[in-house]
């Protein structure tokens, strides 16, 4: 407790008002990191871990940037403009960068509500920016290819010919991963859902008898039920049947314990947590390899969904509402990327 007894003539409330000050900044930041996600939170603090990187790389000693609101005293936008083109010299891909930078303004912001960034500086960090569209593939162009992080620059296009060789693949591997392997496709490439979906699943979200998942959908914050897709409710009777989860759908298990199709007796380490979203893009990645598609990812399969629906004339309302999304802007872009330009034009003979 602060002592507050009045000292050269000064009032109790100007002796307190520092101190309340400095609880109330911190109070900010603490009530925007309560109301984000545990995905998003995650996020946040590697991005601000590389930022910290950066400084530290310069020199420039840091404290927690993450958790204290007056470690951002002194950050000025050539600062935060010099971290964009440092990830840019790394190799970071350009989504990344885009990310991370967001990230960055977004708690300087906090720090100018707080009083701790000035207004000039604020309105100049908010000035710099992220790397889109033709600038984007110019400044990508123009660096050595050096890339690195999970962010790719493009989205693998993934065929009808694709998906058959995934689902044959899929049939014949009569391991625990295979048929793990197989559910996880079918929920991303049959139903659409986003990779943080999957991995939030429970098994009591399965209603076999009517073919229905229910999940919640935390980026728009909706729940809904989806119909399963024929493939997808076949390889989901048998995961249900052979596995039997009692929490999340998918544990991160290594190997089961359980006999397959020609008797073989599989035993191994059940772990109650669930399959991480990075273990989940790391299977898919592997089974893209095995087909001839370097790099794909959750994302890819969801792009494959929303395209293939759209190809069989699905009206877009219906498109925005089954995928999760808001408005039309990302299923337009779909639409648009999955269409054939010169479809519709009219010629003589």
């Amino acid at each position: 407790m602060h002592d507050l007894t009045p000292y050269n003539n000064q009032a109790p409330l100007e002796i307190a008002a520092p101190f309340a000050n400095q609880a109330a900044r911190q109070g900010r930041l603490d009530k925007y990191k309560r109301e984000l996600s545990p995905e998003t939170l995650r996020r946040h603090k590697a991005d601000i871990a590389l930022f910290r990187l950066y400084l530290e790389s310069a020199n420039i000693p840091t404290g927690d940037m993450l958790n204290d609101i007056e470690t951002w005293r002194g950050v000025s936008w050539g600062i935060v403009e010099g971290f964009r083109e440092w990830q840019l010299q790394q190799g970071y891909a350009m989504g990344s960068v885009n990310v991370r930078l967001a990230t960055i303004k977004k708690y300087a912001r906090i720090a100018y509500e707080s009083g701790i960034i000035l207004d000039e500086d604020y309105r100049l960090i908010q000035s710099v920016k992220g790397f889109y569209g033709k600038q984007a593939r110019n400044v990508d162009e123009k660096r050595e290819e050096v890339r690195i992080g999970p962010k790719k620059g493009e989205a693998t296009k993934i065929s009808l010919s694709h998906m058959q060789a995934l689902k044959s693949l899929l049939e014949k591997d009569k391991s625990y991963f295979g048929l793990r392997d197989y559910l996880l496709m079918c929920l991303l490439g049959y139903q659409g859902l986003r990779c943080g979906e999957v991995a939030l699943l429970l098994a009591n979200n399965v209603d076999l008898r009517e073919g229905l998942i229910v999940f919640y959908r935390r980026k728009v914050h909706m729940v809904q039920r989806h119909q399963m897709h024929p493939t997808t409710l076949q390889v989901m009777y048998r995961y249900l049947e052979v596995f039997n989860p009692q929490g999340k759908l998918f544990t991160g298990i290594d190997r089961a314990e359980w006999v397959d199709s020609q008797g073989k007796l599989y035993k191994g380490h059940r772990a109650e947590q669930g399959l991480s979203t990075r273990a989940i893009n790391e299977r898919i990645q592997y089974l893209g390899n095995k087909v001839g598609l370097d790099h794909l990812s959750p994302h890819d399969l969801r792009h494959y969904w929303t395209s293939d629906a759209f190809r069989q004339k699905t009206p877009i309302d219906v498109v925005q509402e089954a995928g999760g999304w808001r408005s039309y802007a990302m299923p337009l872009h779909y639409r648009k990327s999955s269409g054939i330009a010169n479809e519709g034009i009219k010629q003589s003979q």
